[in-house]
C-alpha cells in the first residue's frame, strides 16, 4: 500500500509540473505576441469630459511612428505618427481610429515634416484629431515627379456623441503644401467631401460633395473646384445658369 502510495504522489507532482511549464509557455508566447507590431485598425480615444478621460490609473498615451515617407521634389520626408491609448481602450490599446492609406499599418494621429537636410522638423497639427485618409499630390512630367500638395480627411469634433473620436463622426477636407505649411479646409461648412481628384497639369483639385446627414446614395452632389495656390477659392465647376439649362433639358 505504501509503494502504490508513493506512485500515486509521483504522478500526481508530475502532472502539477507539467502545467506549470505549460502556463510558463503561454505566458512567454503573450509577452512576445504583445511586442509585436500591430497592424489592427481599430479602436476609438476618448474626447475631453468622457469618463475615460477621468481615469488617472490608465496609462498614459503613447506614440509609435510609422515609416518616413519621401515628399519628392522636397528636402522633407512626412512621418506619420499614430496614437495607441493604453489601458483605455482594451488590451493592448489599439489606437484610437483609422486611417487608409495603401497598407495603412494603425490610427493615425498626426504627421511630422521633417527635413532631412537640416533635420529640423515640425508637426501638420497642433490639436487632437482623428486622419482618416491622406494623399500626397504629385505632378509627374515624364520622369520627373515632384510633390504639389497634402490633402487629407480629418475628424476634429464627436459629431455623434459617442464620446469619442471614430470613422462614424462627420470629418472635414484640408489642404497644405508639400512642406506641411498654409493649411486650410476646402469645402462648404455644411456639405461633406466624398471623393476628390487631382489635376495635375492646371494644378487644380476637383472636390465631390454632398449635404449634411444620412444619405442612400441617390441625394445631389455639387462639383467644386479650387486652385492649389488658393488664388482660385472653392467654386462650383459649371455656372447655375448651365445647371438651371441641364435641368430644363432633363424636365422635357
Amino acid at each position: 500500500m505504501k509503494l502504490d502510495l508513493d506512485r500515486y504522489n509521483r504522478v500526481v507532482w508530475a502532472l502539477l509540473g507539467t502545467l506549470a511549464l505549460l502556463g510558463l509557455g503561454a505566458s512567454l508566447v503573450a509577452g512576445l505576441a504583445a511586442l509585436w507590431p500591430s497592424s489592427r485598425h481599430a479602436g476609438t480615444i476618448p474626447t475631453p469630459g468622457t469618463p475615460h478621460t477621468q481615469d488617472t490609473t490608465a496609462a498614459p498615451p503613447s506614440l509609435r511612428l510609422g515609416i518616413p515617407e519621401k515628399i519628392q521634389g522636397t528636402e522633407f520626408v512626412l512621418i506619420p505618427v499614430e496614437a495607441m491609448v493604453e489601458g483605455r481602450n482594451g488590451a493592448g490599446g489599439g489606437g484610437f481610429g483609422s486611417y487608409s492609406k495603401g497598407d495603412a499599418g494603425g490610427p493615425l494621429f498626426n504627421m511630422v515634416f521633417l527635413n532631412s537636410t537640416t533635420g529640423a522638423s515640425h508637426a501638420l497639427l497642433a490639436k487632437k484629431a482623428l486622419i482618416t485618409r491622406y494623399e500626397m499630390l504629385e505632378d509627374r512630367r515624364g520622369e520627373a515627379v515632384k510633390a504639389a500638395g497634402l490633402v487629407f480627411r480629418m475628424v476634429e469634433a464627436d459629431t455623434n456623441g459617442n464620446g469619442r473620436l471614430d470613422q462614424e463622426d462627420e470629418d472635414k477636407v484640408y489642404l497644405c503644401d508639400p512642406a506641411g505649411k498654409g493649411l486650410r479646409e476646402i469645402g462648404p461648412p455644411d456639405s461633406l467631401c466624398e471623393r476628390w481628384e487631382f489635376d495635375a497639369g492646371r494644378r487644380i483639385l476637383y472636390v465631390l460633395t454632398r449635404p449634411k446627414g444620412p444619405s442612400d446614395g441617390s441625394g445631389p452632389r455639387d462639383l467644386l473646384f479650387t486652385s492649389l495656390d488658393g488664388n482660385q477659392p472653392l467654386q462650383p465647376l459649371l455656372s447655375k445658369a448651365r445647371m438651371d439649362e441641364l435641368r430644363s433639358v432633363l424636365q422635357q
